[in-house]
C-alpha cells in the first residue's frame, strides 16, 4: 500500500547471533567408591574464543545423590567441572536455597573442583545461607594479570612487613565473587611445581572486594594427584598464591610471656604498663627520630619495671599519658583503648565496619570501626561492643595476632602454663604470641 512502511524480508549486512551453549557433563561424587552422578553444564563460547560455564546445582538426580550420601554417613559431596582444553575463563555455579538446606541437614560439605582449585563450603555455612548461593570463579590466566598481581602483592605492607619484596606468584590468581559473605569457606590452590616448598615459604595475598588486603597463611594438603595450599576465608575477591623469600624481612619474635610461677593468667586484665611492654617488643628497632620526645610521668619512676618501654612507645606516638601528667601504668586497658592501639600499630586498609550499638560518639569510634572492618574485633550477641570493659590478656593476644597476621595454627597445641589447659579457646594464640 502506498505510504506504508516496507519491512525488508532479507536485510543486508551481517547478522549477529548469540552462540548456543554446548552441554558439558560435570560430575557429582560422594564418599570414595560411590558412583558419580552427571549434571549438565552450559558452556558458551565468547567473542574472544574463550568459554564461560554456568551450572545450577539442582534437579532430582542431585537431590537423590545428596540423600544417598547423607544416609551413607559421607562428609562431603564433590562437584567437578572438567576443562581439559583449559579454555574456560569464567564459571558460575548456583546452589539453590533448598539444595543448600539439604546439604546442611545432611551435614555434608560442598566441594567445588574447578580449574584445578577447590572451594569447600562447610555444611554450617550452607545452613546459614538462607537464599540461593552464587559463586563466580575467574582464573586470571594472562601473564599480564599474573605480573600485575605479583607487583601489587610485593607493594603491599602485609607482604613487605613479613617477607620484603621477594614474593613470586605460583600458578594463577583466582577471582571469586559470591553472595556468601561472613561465613567460613576453605580455598585450596594448586601448588604445581612449588609442591616442594615448605609451609613457611607460602602465603596467599588476598585483595578483598571492600578494598582491604591481607597475607593469609595456611597449610599444605592433598589436592587431586598433587598438593595444594589451603586457607580459610569469609570474604571474597582475588586470591594470589605466593612463594615467599626463604628469609623473612623481620624476625618472628615473642611479644608476651607468662609469669614466673608458671601461669599465664589468661583471664586477668591487661594493664597499660604491660601493653606498653608488648608494643615496645613489637616495634623494637624502629626509628623513632622525629616522632616525639620521651616524656616523664608523675607516676612512673625511673626505676619502674616498664619505664623504658613506656618511654619508647611514647616516642613512637603509640601511647600517651593523661592531662594530669600521669600514665596510670596499673590501670586496665579497655576494649576501646586496645582497638585504638591496634589500629595505630597495624594501620589497616579497607572499608570500616558499621560499628556497634554502644560505640556511637565514643572517643575511639573511628578506630573501633576500622578494627571491625579489618576483622580484628567483634561484638556481643546483643549488638554491643562494651568499649569501657577491661580487656583480658587472652583477648588482647587474640586481637593482636589478627592485626599482625600471626597464624596460631602453626604454634602447636601443648600448653606451657599451668592455668591454660588443653582445649582452652585461646591456647593456640597464646602459644603463637609467646614463640620466637
Amino acid at each position: 500500500m502506498a505510504g506504508a512502511d516496507v519491512v525488508p524480508q532479507n536485510p543486508s549486512g551481517p547478522v549477529t547471533q548469540t552462540p548456543s551453549p554446548e552441554k558439558v557433563q560435570g560430575s557429582v561424587e560422594g564418599a570414595a567408591g560411590s558412583g558419580a552422578v552427571s549434571v549438565d553444564v552450559n558452556r558458551t563460547t565468547l567473542g574472544d574464543g574463550t568459554k564461560r560455564d554456568e551450572l545450577s546445582f539442582s534437579g532430582a538426580a542431585v537431590k537423590d545423590a545428596i540423600a544417598k550420601q547423607a544416609a551413607a554417613g559421607a562428609k562431603a559431596i564433590r562437584l567437578a567441572i572438567p576443562d581439559a582444553k583449559d579454555e574456560v575463563t569464567e564459571t558460575k555455579v548456583t546452589v539453590p536455597a533448598d539444595i543448600a538446606k539439604l546439604l546442611a541437614d545432611g551435614k555434608l560439605d560442598l566441594s567445588l573442583a574447578i580449574g584445578g582449585s577447590k572451594i569447600v563450603i562447610p555444611a554450617a555455612s550452607l545452613g546459614a545461607a538462607g537464599a540461593d548461593l552464587v559463586f563466580t570463579i575467574k582464573p586470571l590466566k594472562s601473564e599480564a594479570d599474573r605480573s600485575a598481581a605479583q607487583n601489587r602483592a610485593n607493594a603491599s605492607s602485609a607482604v613487605k612487613a613479613a617477607y620484603g619484596e621477594n614474593a613470586a606468584v605460583i600458578g594463577r590468581p583466582l577471582s571469586i565473587d559470591t553472595n556468601l559473605q561472613g561465613h567460613d569457606v576453605d580455598l585450596v590452590l594448586p601448588l604445581g611445581e612449588a609442591a616442594s616448598a615448605g609451609t613457611n615459604q607460602l602465603g596467599v595475598y588476598v585483595e578483598h572486594s571492600d578494598g582491604s588486603t591481607e597475607l593469609k597463611r595456611g597449610e599444605i594438603v592433598e589436592l587431586g594427584t598433587g598438593k595444594g595450599f589451603k586457607i580459610t576465608v569469609n570474604k571474597f575477591s582475588t586470591f594470589t598464591l605466593l612463594k615467599l623469600s626463604d628469609q623473612p624481612a623481620a624476625t618472628h619474635k615473642a611479644y608476651i610471656q607468662g609469669f614466673s610461677d608458671g601461669t599465664f593468667r589468661p583471664g586477668a586484665a591487661l594493664t597499660r604498663a604491660q601493653i606498653a611492654t608488648i608494643f615496645a617488643r613489637l616495634t623494637a628497632g624502629k626509628d623513632s627520630a622525629g616522632n616525639g620526645q620521651a616524656k616523664s610521668y608523675g607516676d612512673v619512676s625511673a626505676s619502674h619495671w616498664a619505664a623504658a618501654d613506656i618511654a619508647a612507645v611514647g616516642k613512637l606516638g603509640l601511647m600517651n599519658g593523661y592531662a594530669d601528667g600521669t600514665f596510670r601504668p596499673d590501670q586496665a586497658v579497655t576494649r576501646a583503648e586496645m582497638a585504638a592501639l591496634a589500629v595505630k600499630l597495624a594501620q589497616p586498609s579497607g572499608m570500616p565496619g558499621a560499628g556497634f550499638s554502644d560505640t556511637a560518639g565514643n572517643w575511639a569510634e573511628a578506630a573501633i570501626k576500622q578494627a571491625q572492618g579489618a576483622g580484628w574485633i567483634g561484638g556481643y550477641a546483643d549488638g554491643t561492643f562494651r568499649p569501657g570493659q577491661a580487656l583480658t590478656r587472652a583477648e588482647a593476644v587474640k586481637l593482636l595476632n589478627r592485626a599482625l597476621d600471626r597464624e596460631p595454627a602453626q604454634a602447636g597445641d601443648v600448653s606451657k602454663w599451668s592455668d591454660v589447659p588443653a582445649g582452652h579457646w585461646a591456647l593456640a594464640d597464646l602459644l603463637e604470641a609467646s614463640a620466637d
